[in-house]
Formats: C-alpha cells, structure tokens, sequence
C-alpha cells in the first residue's frame, strides 16, 4: 500500500518527467541531425566553390578567384576564407592579420576546413566557420529547452509543496480535523465526517443512557413490586394504603418514563397526539401530590383551593405531577414556620 505522497511522485509527477525527458531526447536527435545537415551543406558548398578556385589558379585569373572566395562570405557563420600557397596566404578575404594558413585545429570558436585544390600542386582552400554563428538557432532552442526543463521541475516541486501544504498536511490531521481544506470537495467530505462523528457521538451516549435508565428502572420496579406485595398483609388504614399506593404507582411511573424516553423520545408524543388521548386534570394531579406530602410533611399545614373549573393542561401528567412535587418540597425546605402552611 502507497502513502498519497508516493502515489502522487509515482503516477502524477513521474509520468510526466519521463514524457518530458522523451520529448527531450526527440529534440537531441532533431538538433543533431539539422548539425549533420548544415555541416553537410557547407562541405558541398566549399566543394563547388573550390572547383572555381581551382579553374582561376589554373587560368591565372585572380578576378575569378576573388569572386569565388568572396561568395564563401555571403553565408553569415563563415568569417574567413583564403587561399593558401603551403604556408602563405595568397588571397585573404576579409583582410586579417591572422596567418589562418597554419591554424588545423578546431576550437569552440573557430572550425577551420582546409580543401586541397585538384590538380594544382601546394594550393588549398582555408574556410574558417563560427559554430556559434552557424548554430545560434540550434543553440537558442536547446537554452530554451533547459530553461522548460528546470521550469517544469521547479513547478513539479511547487505543486508537490501545495498538494502537501493544502491536501496532504489536513489529510494527516484526519477528515475530522480542525484544519480546513482549500479543496471544496475535501471540505465537504470533512463536515460530512464532522456531522458523522457528531452523530456517532450522540448515538453512543443514548446508548450508554438508556443501559443506564434501563438498569435504573430494573433496580426499582424489583423493591417496588416486593413492597406492594407486602402492603397487602399489613394492617394500614386504607387512606395510608391509597397514599403508599399512589407514591408507588408515582414511582414506577418515573421509571418507565426514565425508560421511555431514553428509548424514543417523541414517542409518548406522537402517541398520544395520534390517539386523540384526553389531558390531565390539573386539580386532579395537585390534591393527589398534596396527599402525598401530607405524610411526608405532617407539620405543614397544606391548604388546597379548587378552581372549580374544569382546567386541562397540555402535558403528560407525570411531568406535571414532578414538578409540583419538586415545589412542594422546596417551599417545605425554605419555610422557617412550618404552621404558617404552603
């Protein structure tokens, strides 16, 4: 398995090198036979003109032999021409102090050609070539091709740098991370398995929660059950049976409500709303809570007033009947004169 970055060199910026360095070996091979071919030219130039020269020593016509070593100049890369009798310039073209009859060898500079004439013994032909004269074009298109060359490369390692700055760096730090990707699709991806992750989060706690409200629940139905199976041999009064019955009831209640909401929590809802379910009486539910606390607070005296009318509210009657409790037990807490009432 390949990292990104591996990936990346061996099908993204390899591929393209290799097509780049092919391209550059067609050019090589190009340029070296466009060199093949002018040098090529000038030997069968040089070989025309010689055959004129040749014909003017012979006639002992020197105009004829100055035309011919002047047409050598009419291309730009020859810089001289003579014509040599052993190591004596007879004709020079143009004037130069340079005795180009003793030069043989080659140079950067200078390529000298020397052309025996035939059939005229001890004469030949000097013709001196400027390579960067005659190979500026070549060499022009070989410094631009270098110059595309280390331009591509530097730009191969730029776009590497950016692909690890922006793609690869935030890649490292997880489609979850903090850091945002300049990619809009990397940036949705990352939200999408942010929303993910949040939604993972969220499953598993209500999990853990309703194991826990499930747990609560068992633990309280099971004392639950054992005490209202027990009050039915114990000699209470039947007001103090409705009471225990009633705070039990209350208490099993809590825990299937506990349960219940853990497992869906609009279900109770929709049920109900579906239903048609008629609401809690509101005085209903305040009187049962009062008795309940009576017993539990019998200090306080807890006065009670109906309405008289017939008041519904629009909330499960457990809720309700939490809250008033809650109430009750706070006011009980923060009296300091407990006959004053509630």
């Amino acid at each position: 398995m390949l990292k990104l970055k591996e990936w990346f060199f061996r099908y993204a910026a390899l591929p393209f090198i290799r097509l780049f360095a092919f391209i550059i070996f067609l050019q090589c091979i190009y340029f070296s036979y466009l060199i093949h071919a002018n040098y090529k030219n000038h030997l069968e130039r040089i070989e025309h003109i010689s055959q004129a020269v040749t014909l003017g020593v012979q006639q002992s016509n020197r105009p004829l032999i100055e035309s011919a070593i002047s047409s050598f100049l009419l291309n730009s890369d020859i810089i001289h021409a003579a014509l040599c009798n052993g190591s004596v310039i007879d004709i020079s073209y143009p004037l130069s102090d340079n005795n180009y009859c003793n030069y043989s060898r080659h140079n950067i500079w200078r390529w000298v050609i020397r052309k025996p004439l035939i059939g005229v013994e001890g004469y030949y032909m000097v013709i001196v070539i400027s390579p960067l004269i005659s190979f500026s074009n070549l060499i022009f298109l070989t410094l631009i091709t270098v110059i595309t060359l280390i331009l591509v490369i530097l730009t191969i390692f730029n776009i590497y740098k950016r692909v690890k700055t922006k793609i690869l760096n935030p890649l490292y730090e997880g489609l979850t991370g903090n850091i945002p990707f300049k990619i809009f699709e990397f940036e949705e991806l990352r939200i999408k398995n942010i929303e993910r992750e949040v939604l993972i989060r969220e499953r598993t706690l209500s999990e853990a929660m309703l194991q826990l409200a499930t747990q609560v629940a068992h633990d309280i139905r099971s004392p639950l059950a054992a005490l209202e199976s027990g009050l039915k041999d114990t000699q209470v009064t039947q007001e103090n049976k409705e009471l225990i019955n009633n705070a039990l009831k209350r208490i099993n209640s809590i825990a299937e409500d506990l349960l219940d909401k853990y497992r869906n929590k609009n279900k109770r809802k929709s049920n109900q709303e579906s239903s048609g379910q008629s609401y809690p009486d509101l005085d209903q539910i305040i009187e049962e809570v009062i008795k309940e606390k009576r017993n539990i607070y019998p200090d306080i005296n807890f006065i009670f007033s109906k309405s008289g009318k017939d008041i519904k509210v629009n909330i499960d009657g457990k809720d309700i009947s939490r809250i008033i409790s809650n109430l009750i037990n706070n006011g009980a807490e923060a009296i300091n004169d407990k006959k004053k009432g509630i």
